[in-house]
């Protein structure tokens, strides 16, 4: 007696890879409700791989579609999973054996990681809507990452992309033969040159003249006193043999000492 061998269909190993658009509407409904794209992934092997997903979403237009909604969808059902939080007080207290109550300050401090953690992840799947920048900041840096594709130029083939900014380099000094100029030394020395040639120049500038000294006037109560002195150097220094007028002696005591002032004190002097 013969028997025939039954045929049995090959068992399909490994997660399904080939795009299918029910699959996909299936694991993003999921998503809508709350649960991450790794959850849903792993909690049926009939799905394809959290790796084949993002694959279809990157290269199809409809799949990108489907998930970027279930994203948006998933962040307004963290916003409600946050107020049952907040507003969930059946664990904010515990009664110890003894009957007394007391704040139940683990439970709480849980409630506020649970919150913040559904915050940032809001904050950053969905900018616009519950991000803490105004939505025409959001706008202008996504331009910058994204420019407008009628701002790209195409220079011998290659895309340009032209910004709002330009960066304006100068070329440097070069001397009589062609040859850069490099140091501060160097480049001051060309500019006197060229100052000279174009007759610009006024000569060697001067270094900064120095404060002059101003001792400020003479007290009133030592005027007498330096009168006196005065007179005593005149006495003491002037020659007695002196044949000429007072007058002329006199004048010329004067000058001198109007001489010696000026070439201490005066501005030009000190410089």
């Amino acid at each position: 007696m013969e028997v025939e061998a039954e045929i049995q269909e090959p068992k399909r190993t490994g997660r399904p890879s080939e795009f299918s658009i029910e699959v996909m509407t299936e694991i993003c409904e999921r998503i809508a409700e709350g649960e991450s794209l790794t959850q849903v992934c792993q909690s049926n092997p009939d799905f394809p791989s959290r790796r084949t997903i993002l694959r279809w979403v990157k290269n199809d237009d409809a799949a990108k579609k489907v998930y970027d909604a279930a994203q948006v969808e998933r962040m307004h059902f963290f916003c409600d999973e946050i107020l049952r939080i907040a507003n969930d007080t059946s664990n904010d207290t515990i009664i110890d054996k003894d009957g007394r109550e007391s704040c139940n300050h683990e439970w709480i401090r849980r409630s506020e990681v649970r919150i913040r953690a559904l915050q940032w992840t809001m904050g950053r799947m969905a900018p616009k809507i519950y991000g803490d920048k105004l939505p025409e900041a959001i706008a202008a840096r996504e331009m910058e990452a994204n420019p407008d594709p009628s701002k790209i130029e195409v220079v011998t083939g290659v895309p340009r992309i032209e910004f709002s900014w330009k960066r304006t380099i100068v070329d440097p000094i070069h001397d009589d033969w062609g040859s850069p100029i490099s140091g501060e030394d160097a480049l001051r020395k060309r500019i006197f040159e060229l100052e000279e040639r174009l007759g610009t120049r006024e000569g060697k500038p001067l270094p900064p003249k120095l404060l002059p000294f101003d001792p400020g006037p003479i007290p009133k109560r030592m005027g007498d006193e330096v009168r006196d002195r005065f007179l005593r150097a005149i006495k003491d220094n002037v020659p007695d043999a002196d044949q000429r007028e007072p007058e002329s002696v006199l004048d010329e005591v004067l000058t001198e000492f109007e001489n010696a002032l000026k070439a201490k004190y005066a501005p030009d002097a000190a410089a």
